[in-house]
């Protein structure tokens, strides 16, 4: 029996290692210059994979807010012309806006009193209806962006209204916040602002310029109207007024939409990345995959030695 252990004892020797015919020992073997080797070589991919993302990040642009242009000519008036007798209590004032996009808002102040607003329309023309009283009148339209920045304003237009056809001022004041109303990427818009003078309770009426209105009852104060609209587009809704005892405004305002421009990628960036996931993915498994035949060949190597010691 011992001879047969020790020919299949030899048989292994031969086996592992047919040129020698010597089974050596596991400690012969350097594990860790190997483990060092390994350890080195995980640095590397990671410096690589790392390399990577920030190859792939510059590939992203951040999307900043960037506020739309202030136009640097302002609106003109046309319509009415300077020295113009108005011969009733109501009048449209309107002109021509400066070219820019996104389009701006026209605000038509009255002896430096606001009486309304309007978005240029497509061909860069705003209007805006009004009601004065008798006497002489300065008009001046003045410019804004979509996001209220201020911009230019016209030169003056002077008018008078009879007293014997115009109207005295309704005591009903209506105040709005902004000269424009931002209408946001859901399609809904508010106008806020302040009702007061007269006598409440005030009737309020609203008709949002898309074939939709509101109508509500309150004391005034400050308030806060929102809609919904079915399209991103620029509106010029009108808000009336009546108090109790009949008297009433209405003031336009306008309603402006500004979509931005996509982000652009990084022209220097249009290269293609060295390292590429696909080429990462074999990578890692290839190092996994030497990891593994190594620790076979040392568990072995052990099984090995135990082996041979025990004989």
């Amino acid at each position: 029996m011992r001879t047969l252990h020790q020919n299949i004892h030899h048989h292994l020797k031969l086996q592992h290692h047919e040129h020698t015919g010597k089974l050596l020992h596991h400690k012969h073997t350097s594990y860790r210059a190997l483990a060092v080797v390994f350890v080195l070589a995980g640095l590397a991919m990671t410096a690589v994979t790392v390399a990577g993302r920030v190859a792939a990040d510059s590939l992203v642009a951040v999307q900043a807010t960037v506020p739309p242009p202030i136009p640097a000519t302002s609106a003109i008036i046309t319509q009415p012309v300077d020295g113009t007798k108005l011969t009733n209590d109501s009048l449209l004032i309107a002109g021509s806006c400066p070219i820019v996009t996104p389009q701006v808002v026209v605000q038509i102040t009255v002896d430096n009193a606001s009486v309304g607003s309007a978005a240029c329309d497509s061909n860069n023309d705003f209007s805006v209806p009004a009601t004065l009283s008798a006497g002489s009148h300065t008009i001046i339209a003045k410019t804004f962006t979509i996001t209220s920045r201020s911009g230019p304003a016209s030169g003056p237009v002077r008018i008078t209204a009879p007293s014997g056809t115009a109207s005295q001022a309704s005591p009903v004041i209506v105040t709005a916040n902004a000269p424009v109303s931002y209408l946001g990427a859901d399609k809904t818009t508010a106008w806020t602002g302040t009702i007061s003078g007269g006598t409440p309770p005030y009737h309020i009426h609203i008709d949002w310029s898309d074939g939709k209105q509101a109508t509500t009852t309150n004391n005034g104060g400050p308030q806060s109207f929102g809609h919904t609209y079915f399209a991103l587009a620029s509106y010029n809704p009108l808000i009336t007024v009546a108090d109790s005892a009949g008297h009433a405004t209405s003031e336009q305002f306008a309603v402006g939409t500004y979509t931005e421009a996509a982000p652009k990628i990084n022209p220097a960036s249009y290269s293609t990345p060295a390292v590429t996931p696909k080429t990462l993915l074999g990578l890692y498994g290839m190092f996994l995959t030497a990891i593994s035949v190594s620790g076979i060949i040392w568990l072995e190597a052990k099984h090995a030695a135990r082996h041979e010691a025990a004989w």
